[in-house]
């Protein structure tokens, strides 16, 4: 009876395998629910994220280069373009050079002169030596204080030689090891300071703009019956004073830049027409252009009438 039985095989397959998101892989690094992760960098290194986009932006950048967030080895800054700043502590650079195969040591010289310079020390510059296995010659990297301090910055203001320091570390890792996309904290300020340049740049020269001529006005004694009704209908004393930001003053240090914008403020203003003008600076919660007195605002608003005069060209 034995040997008429067949013998039943069971065929084990295996379901396709499940691709993790960023998020869980960083939870599992981190030994956290995703959710529990989540709600704590929000509420943390990635609170200033605005959107979700930034948000896993910054946890994608954690975990290509193994970064734990919640022990301030990074954080999150929003730029003005959209995108995300990752922001490095010292404690995650080194934590990064440490890393590295070919890593053969560093060393710090501190670079002294004889007068006090506007940090209040001696330090003209620190130089940094980073020896790496494989190669005759090392990495090195000086950075002068002259250049480097920030006496608005309390880091800078209280440990200035700590500070020059850093700094000289974080750049001689970034040439030796060619970090990228990652940035210490003095560099997000200059950063932001592009963003707001490369956003506005292209306002100058609108489409059109570029070789573009007035139609020449008509001798009052050659225009044709009627015509001159119609134009005084038409046209008021200053047609783009609906366009005008008026005193830029109230921008204070950012003055010659809202001077910038303004041009360009009133070039949207030429190829919109004042009711759509007026309507998209409605949409921003201000009534008039007098209204807008920080110049981040500006920013905002000149980037909406661009997008606003992109569409009328496409």
């Amino acid at each position: 009876m034995g040997g008429n039985m067949e013998e039943k095989k069971v065929l084990v397959t295996k379901g396709p395998k499940i691709k993790k998101s960023a998020l869980e892989k960083l939870a599992d690094r981190l030994d956290l629910s995703p959710q529990l992760l989540t709600d704590t960098l929000k509420a943390s290194a990635f609170s200033l994220c605005k959107t979700n986009e930034q948000f896993v932006a910054a946890v994608i950048i954690a975990n290509t280069y193994g970064l734990n967030p919640l022990l301030r080895e990074m954080y999150a800054f929003p730029g003005k373009t959209g995108g995300v700043i990752p922001i490095l502590g010292i404690d995650g650079w080194i934590k990064l050079v440490n890393r590295q195969e070919n890593f053969n040591g560093v060393e710090l010289i501190e670079n002294e002169e004889e007068e006090k310079n506007k940090s209040g020390t001696t330090l003209k510059s620190v130089t940094a030596t980073f020896h790496l296995k494989h190669r005759t010659h090392p990495v090195v990297i000086t950075e002068y204080m002259e250049e480097c301090y920030d006496g608005t910055k309390e880091p800078w203001k209280r440990w200035p030689r700590r500070s020059l320091r850093h700094k000289s570390y974080i750049q001689g890792a970034r040439v030796a090891f060619g970090f990228a996309g990652i940035y210490d904290e003095d560099e997000k300020d200059r950063i932001l300071e592009a963003e707001t340049v490369a956003v506005t740049e292209p306002l100058i020269g609108l489409k059109g703009d570029k070789n573009k001529k007035e139609p020449d006005k008509q001798p009052e004694s050659q225009q044709a019956p009627g015509q001159e009704q119609v134009q005084d209908a038409e046209i008021v004393e200053d047609p783009l004073a609906f366009a005008s930001i008026g005193d830029l003053a109230r921008f204070g240090n950012n003055a010659e830049k809202a001077k910038f914008l303004a041009e360009n403020v009133v070039k949207c203003g030429q190829k919109l027409g004042k009711e759509k003008f007026m309507t998209l600076i409605g949409g921003t919660g201000c009534s008039t252009l007098a209204d807008i007195s920080k110049f981040e605002d500006l920013v905002k608003l000149t980037n909406v009438l661009l997008e606003e005069v992109k569409k009328l060209e496409q």
